[in-house]
């Protein structure tokens, strides 16, 4: 694989927000996540889990050397973070609304075409069930949202956002969840936004361990 240049990109800061802001440099972030290189870093860190350089470098199909300057972009845009452990770094999205990013991205790009049978598998997995950053996502994302609504568990509150009736927290209860963590959360219970491989809106509610597709029983 022929690898991407790590060092074309400009240097850009992370955005601080000041009251006096009139607009913003949209095209200086597109071109930090429009690299193959580091777009592929990214999905792969869009479960919201840590993941090591190596690994990374792999998801990159990049070597070391060259991925350390990719992530080294990313972080320095604002888009990652990383911690350091002994010898080891560990990088992550800087938050929810990167991983929002991505999927409205996913939502208008043009689909890879499918060449292998791996491959097939792999993409009817990932519209059947992934986790995207802290919410279940894919058809089994957009049914959990319909049937909540349906089933008076959840109720608008605001043009995007929902809250859970007494009727949602009595199903979670039973569930074995407890509603009190999710419904205080900074982020809010749920909220709209567009699934990707669907084309129709699911509604983010609570955390799911990898972005991976998975099965559900």
């Amino acid at each position: 694989m022929t690898q991407s240049s790590a060092i074309e990109a400009p240097t850009i800061e992370a955005p601080a927000v000041e009251a006096d802001v009139v607009d913003v440099d949209v095209a200086a972030v597109a071109v930090i996540i429009g690299d193959p290189t580091r777009c592929r870093m990214l999905h792969a860190l869009i479960d919201g889990t840590e993941r090591p350089a190596g690994e990374l470098a792999h998801a990159g199909g990049v070597s070391p050397a060259t991925a350390s300057a990719h992530l080294r972009q990313l972080v320095d845009a604002g888009l990652l973070t990383v911690r350091a452990c002994g010898r080891h770094r560990y990088y992550a999205l800087s938050g929810p609304q990167v991983a929002a990013v991505l999927e409205a991205l996913a939502a208008i790009a043009p689909s890879i075409p499918v060449r292998s049978l791996r491959q097939s598998r792999a993409a009817r997995e990932m519209a059947e069930a992934r986790s995207c950053y802290d919410h279940l996502a894919g058809r089994a994302g957009v049914s959990l949202r319909e049937s909540l609504l349906s089933g008076g568990a959840l109720v608008a509150h605001g043009p995007k956002d929902y809250r859970l009736t007494p009727r949602g927290r009595t199903l979670l209860a039973d569930l074995g969840i407890d509603p009190g963590p999710l419904e205080h959360a900074r982020r809010g219970f749920a909220h709209d936004c567009l699934d990707w491989t669907q084309r129709r809106p699911l509604s983010a509610i609570m955390k799911f361990p990898r972005s991976e597709g998975f099965s559900i029983t």
